[in-house]
């Protein structure tokens, strides 16, 4: 009786751990997207959005809302002048439709692509992407379903 109640602990204590280091250890998010496509794949799981990645010009266009939204960070359209905020976790971003220059952190910085906008979303380059969010932006084989853009994200951040 004595032994197996021992063997019974070491049974749970074998299956918490192997069901919570893959959690504690985990590694990056990967965030999977297709060309105007609106469902976005994160994980397992698959999200929708408004508006999905546009190709112009040899440049991803990526939706801001949903991206800064995801990692934490709230979002603030302002109708009447045509503006972005982004705040939260560090980042205080405007962005003024049209405009050339926006601001970070207090600084006034320059787009290398002006953002767009398509069913009334704001879409922001993959460079600015790279920029602000620290989310790097790769294409690779097409995987089943065929998403072919890759951003990971580290989930300690």
């Amino acid at each position: 009786m004595k032994n197996s109640k021992t063997w019974l602990r070491l049974c749970v204590v074998l299956l918490t751990s192997i069901v919570l280091v893959p959690i504690v250890f985990a590694g990056n998010v990967r965030i999977l997207w297709k060309n105007d496509w609106r469902n976005v794949k994160i994980g397992e799981k698959t999200y929708s959005t408004d508006v999905g990645p546009q190709l112009i010009e040899n440049e991803y266009f990526f939706p801001l809302r949903f991206l800064a939204e995801f990692m934490g960070h709230k979002v603030f359209w302002l109708d009447h002048e045509k503006s972005v905020l982004v705040r939260g976790q560090g980042r205080n971003i405007k962005i003024w439709y049209g405009e050339e220059k926006y601001e970070s952190l207090g600084q006034e910085k320059t787009f290398s692509d002006l953002p767009i906008i398509l069913r009334d979303r704001m879409l922001v380059s993959r460079s600015f992407i790279s920029e602000e969010l620290a989310l790097e932006t790769k294409e690779i084989e097409p995987e089943k379903g065929g998403y072919h853009l890759l951003m990971e994200i580290d989930e300690d951040r």
